[in-house]
This record gives C-alpha cells, sequence and structure tokens, in this order.
C-alpha cells in the first residue's frame, strides 16, 4: 500500500466530507419524494379524498435539524394551498375514524429501503477516499 503526504490526506477528507453531504442530500431528497408519493396513492394511504385538498397538502423537504440532516413528511399544512385541519383525524383516527397511518406506514416502508441505501453511499464514500491518492495498488 502506497503512502500520501498528510496535507493531500486531509484534503481527500474535505472532499469525501462534500461528497457525502452532498449524496446525503441527495438520497433523502428522493427518500422524501418517495414517501411523498406513497402517501399520495389512493391505495396506500387507504382513505378516499373527496376534494383532493388532503392529498395536495402532503409534502416533504430536506432540512438540518441541530445539525442533523433530515426530511420531514407533512400533511395539513399548505403545501399544496390552504390547510387541511382534518389531516391528524385521517393520520391517526379518533372514535369514530380509524387511524389510517399514510404517513406512519410511508415512513416506515421508506426508512426500511434508506438503511441500505445509507450504507452502500457511506461504503462508496470511503472508498472513494481511500483510492483518491493519485496512485494505484496494481
Amino acid at each position: 500500500m502506497s503512502q500520501i503526504p498528510f496535507d493531500e490526506f486531509v484534503r481527500n477528507l474535505e472532499q469525501a466530507d462534500r461528497r457525502l453531504l452532498r449524496e446525503l442530500r441527495r438520497e433523502l431528497t428522493i427518500a422524501g419524494l418517495n414517501m411523498e408519493r406513497r402517501s399520495k396513492n389512493k391505495e396506500f394511504s387507504r382513505f378516499n379524498n373527496r376534494t383532493g385538498r388532503l392529498r395536495a397538502s402532503i409534502g416533504s423537504t430536506f432540512r438540518a435539524r441541530s445539525g442533523r440532516p433530515t426530511v420531514e413528511l407533512t400533511a395539513g399544512s399548505s403545501f399544496g394551498g390552504a390547510d387541511v385541519d382534518y389531516a391528524e383525524y385521517i393520520e391517526f383516527g379518533t372514535s369514530r375514524i380509524t387511524p389510517r397511518l399514510f404517513l406512519g406506514r410511508s415512513v416506515d416502508q421508506e426508512r426500511r429501503a434508506l438503511t441500505p441505501r445509507l450504507a452502500n453511499l457511506m461504503a462508496v464514500v470511503l472508498n472513494v477516499t481511500r483510492n483518491t491518492g493519485g496512485s494505484s495498488n496494481a
């Protein structure tokens, strides 16, 4: 195995850090869109939406909370227009309405799919860092 100077090693780490953050943002944005699409799907959501306001209010956003990248999936807010105050009742149910969990089930399903994708992302970024020394082991 070849050795690289320390300053080149630090530069490689900084590049890997930027690459990881860029790819992480991309993966989480895709995950948010997947959850949004799934939650809006009539067969998945298990509720009739006569006016379409609830489905239009479902949205996802990528943001960093306390330095941690995250995806927020919401319904009932003004993503697609006016606030929909009954979104909570459809999701969690009431004494007369059975819970549909259209957001919760979508998050669970995406979390299972996202975990291996993020593990692969880490492996790729770390592997690229090890191989960016400019010399090959061949």
